[in-house]
């Protein structure tokens, strides 16, 4: 994670865009900084996994993720540390995950499961004690002061801030010659970080 920055990107930007001024200081940076972190996180160039749920027999769900965008995969862990085969969504979403429920209402081998209300939905639910592994592509916080994406984002964030920060101020001229920068930037992340098949919701 870069962290805090936010020193850096203010020179970067006030020499970038030839101004020395309090304006571009501080937390007057934060929306144009925002504004880019929302885009390279858009874009699936952010992605995350989390680990901090737990399953018990009969557990019916699991929550999104903070910041959850889109899914990678779901995998559950059991108390050996043994990674079970990634889960399968089941094609007729929770329409489907309600049909079987009222059908069968006992626990058993998770391997589908539906979307629905921010939550993963678990059929069979599962019969023992789990640690779901969730990976998936997010959203970035709103909170630029503490930036999740890594080293190699470092240019990608100088340059779309800047971009910003001169459309904000509407600096024609400024933008338009940092907006081509910021893409080509973007785009050798992207082809840095190929994207995941998705499940789609």
């Amino acid at each position: 994670m870069l962290g805090d920055i936010i020193t850096a990107i203010n020179a970067v930007v006030g020499k970038a865009l030839h101004a020395d001024d309090s304006s571009f200081s501080g937390t007057d940076l934060h929306t144009a900084i925002q504004l880019c972190l929302n885009d390279l996180s858009n874009e699936n160039l952010l992605v995350s996994t989390d680990e901090s749920q737990s399953l018990t027999s009969g557990d019916l769900s699991i929550a999104y993720p903070t910041d959850f965008k889109d899914l990678v995969s779901i995998t559950l862990v059991d108390s050996s540390s043994v990674e079970g085969k990634p889960l399968i969504k089941l094609p007729g979403g929770h329409r489907d995950y309600r049909k079987l429920r009222d059908n069968d209402a006992s626990t058993g081998t998770t391997r589908w499961f539906s979307e629905f209300d921010e939550k993963f939905w678990l059929w069979r639910p599962a019969n023992g004690s789990y640690t779901p592994k969730i990976e998936y592509y997010r959203r970035h916080p709103q909170t630029p002061i503490d930036i999740l994406f890594g080293e190699e984002f470092r240019n990608a964030i100088y340059f779309g801030t800047i971009y910003y920060k001169a459309k904000l101020r509407k600096m024609v001229e400024h933008a338009a010659f940092w907006l081509p920068n910021y893409l080509t930037e973007k785009a050798e992340r992207r082809a840095a970080m190929p994207e995941q098949p998705r499940i789609t919701r």
